[in-house]
């Protein structure tokens, strides 16, 4: 007995399953056919436990003969497709495999010319040999044409296109700043509109206008990109909520998170059939534990006074209503999927325009924290570099830069030391002495072109530079008497002091350290103050000699 045919069409040029039947993968599709009790007409009772599962198209007697089948592309086995005509007899069949089906650069499908046949056909029998997941009966149709073709293809397309054009600016966006500030979350939003943008491509079917992608390759592609998205996402929000505003915890566990979903999509897009009858809903179970913790995430870090928990709440609403219909369609067959792409193409819109401002937020955040650390640290150099008692710069100061100011321009040094300070010091206290510090380096005012230093006790150093650099260290050195006997009240005599000077020729010597200079510029001064003191000994430097040693204890005692 063969099982009859009842014609039923669809609008817009396609037809529908009507019943389909159990069968093993190598038994003849006419043995099936011929077997009318196996055959049911409610395909949403459709089993994934059968090895095989057929399905009947029936073909619209008055309408146009149809010239594709088409489906969802989630085949993990063969597919073998047969014309049959008014009796039930097969007038052609031909067998494809996963590699051999190329997917449609359109609508997440593919589509297999059927076979040629002079006899007019009254259905179409589609036989899916390991199938793993019900949408493959449920969404299977046959088409008078190539809907590449349609004018509303073409607009659909142009859509998605914008939308991937919109993941990609915050993407260029955040590849440009990470060099700058190196934050996870930056990384993590680079890996998340990566893969957001691949299963775009993937799902709308326009990488398929660039490359052949194979059923099963696209299959994995889409699997692969979808998982890395969720993995992406839940590193992405844990490193994205500031510190101290997410439940330890919580934040422990969402960075094992990624692992698991890589983990869940590298199994299911690899293995598909380990666990084949229950394995679609495994998977999509899977994720709900994710989106749990991540709802939790998000309120935990509203309710600590997260901005950036509140930014991605919003970003993510969507994506939990794209998530939330395409678990229902895919544990519970009998609702119909198709809400969910279009729901994925706004999801991405509104997560990469949010996230795009929530990490440009973050961003200017953490800049604004890193500028105000280096202000901070700069005022600790600063106050690391600078004598307490006169606040002039210390030898630490000028050792760290001498390098830098002699390319600056600075090639003149001078070495100052107070005549007789030692005597203030006992005849008047400390106190005295600290005030005539004090004095003479205002005396030594620094400007662009002069650097005044104290090198310890009542030494002092000048670096300067310019044409008339040696006129304006001679200057300093005898406002020094002057300031003193102005500022300090007191004393019983004036306070003088002697200075050796030192000029470094422009073409001179390139490779003079700190230390070679200062050794030259303080027998100088040992000069002066062996010449009488309250005077200036100086010399323009070509080359350096060792004569002489060096003779600070000298000078000290003197």
């Amino acid at each position: 007995m063969h099982v009859s045919f009842s014609s039923q069409s669809r609008a817009g040029g396609s037809q529908a399953p009507d019943c389909f039947a159990p069968s093993l993968p190598d038994e003849p599709l006419a043995k099936v056919l011929a077997d009318s009790a196996r055959w049911r007409c409610d395909l949403s009772a459709a089993s994934l436990a059968p090895n095989r599962t057929v399905i009947r198209i029936p073909v619209d007697p008055d309408g146009t003969v149809p010239r594709f089948f088409s489906s969802v592309p989630i085949v993990a086995g063969d597919i073998v497709v047969a014309l049959v005509d008014k009796d039930s007899r097969i007038l052609t069949e031909k067998r494809f495999s996963p590699v051999e089906i190329l997917a449609a650069p359109l609508d997440n499908r593919f589509l297999i010319p059927l076979p040629a046949t002079k006899r007019q056909s009254k259905a179409v029998i589609v036989a899916f040999d390991y199938p793993i997941n019900p949408s493959l009966f449920l969404r299977s149709r046959l088409l008078d044409s190539n809907p590449i073709n349609e004018p509303q293809s073409v607009r659909l397309l142009l859509v998605v296109a914008i939308v991937c054009g919109l993941l990609a600016m915050p993407m260029a966006y955040n590849i440009a700043f990470y060099p700058v500030l190196r934050e996870r979350f930056v990384v993590w939003h680079i890996i998340l509109s990566l893969a957001l943008l691949a299963q775009c491509l993937l799902s709308s079917g326009i990488a398929m206008h660039f490359i052949d992608l194979s059923v099963e390759q696209l299959f994995r592609g889409q699997v692969i990109s979808f998982g890395m998205a969720v993995a992406a996402m839940c590193a992405f929000t844990e490193a994205f909520i500031e510190p101290g505003k997410l439940n330890p915890v919580l934040r422990k566990i969402m960075r094992w998170v990624p692992l698991w979903m890589v983990s869940v999509a590298m199994g299911h897009a690899f293995f598909p059939t380990v666990l084949r009858a229950i394995q679609v809903k495994l998977y999509y179970a899977a994720f709900i534990p994710v989106l749990v913790l991540l709802v939790i995430s998000l309120i935990n870090g509203l309710y600590r006074g997260s901005r950036s928990a509140e930014l991605k709440l919003i970003g993510l609403t969507p994506f939990f209503a794209m998530g939330g219909i395409r678990l229902v369609t895919m544990l519970f067959p009998g609702f119909s999927p198709e809400e969910a792409t279009p729901m994925l193409y706004v999801a991405i819109v509104v997560e990469g325009a949010v996230a795009t401002l929530g990490v440009a937020h973050r961003l200017m955040n953490i800049k604004r924290q890193r500028d105000d650390a280096l202000a901070e640290t700069r005022i600790f150099e600063d106050l690391a570099e600078r004598d307490p008692l006169t606040g002039l710069l210390n030898r630490r100061a000028i050792e760290r830069n001498f390098e830098q100011l002699r390319a600056e321009g600075f090639r003149v040094c001078a070495l100052i030391d107070l005549d007789y300070f030692k005597s203030i010091n006992d005849s008047y206290g400390h106190a005295k002495g600290d005030e005539v510090l004090r004095s003479v380096a205002g005396a030594l005012r620094e400007d662009e072109d002069t650097l005044a230093i104290r090198m310890g006790g009542e030494e002092f150093m000048l670096l300067l530079r310019g044409s008339d650099a040696r006129n304006r260290a001679e200057a300093r050195r005898q406002a020094i008497t002057r300031h003193v006997a102005i500022d300090v009240v007191g004393l019983d005599r004036p306070v003088t002091a002697s200075m050796g000077l030192l000029e470094m020729a422009e073409r001179g010597p390139q490779h003079v350290t700190f230390e070679t200079l200062y050794t030259r510029v303080d027998r100088l001064l040992y000069d002066a103050k062996a010449g009488g003191r309250n005077r200036t000994f100086g010399e323009k430097m070509v080359v350096f000699s060792a004569r002489g040693k060096d003779r600070r204890t000298l000078r000290r005692a003197a």
